[in-house]
């Protein structure tokens, strides 16, 4: 089956948008607690990288079929060091069409 551009494809069900909000619940980000999300103490980090990975994991979950082609997200990962850390790094490519800079056409 080609791509499925919905963006609850790669946000979850509960994805809701109308002409002023878009929403994605809390609970529909694994990596992503309330406490985090908060406006006025939340980690503005912490949900950049909560929302990368979801999107990177129910972009890789899609059959190679189902991926679309303009549109690549890869993730990687350093090994642990001796401070108990490691790097993730996303990466997103964008096949974009000339006119109006837009994401090209699948």
């Amino acid at each position: 089956m080609p791509f499925d551009a919905k963006p609850t494809v790669l946000l979850g069900s509960n994805y809701l948008a109308d002409a002023t909000n878009v929403t994605i619940k809390i609970a529909d980000i694994p990596q992503l607690i309330a406490a985090e999300a908060d406006e006025l103490t939340g980690d503005s980090r912490k949900l950049l990288y909560a929302i990368l990975d979801k999107v990177q994991t129910a972009y890789a979950a899609l059959p190679d079929v189902d991926k679309p082609t303009k549109v690549r997200i890869q993730r990687s990962s350093t090994a642990p060091n001796a401070a108990g850390t490691f790097q993730t790094t996303f990466t997103l490519s964008f096949t974009l069409a000339i006119a109006g800079a837009g994401v090209a056409a699948e």
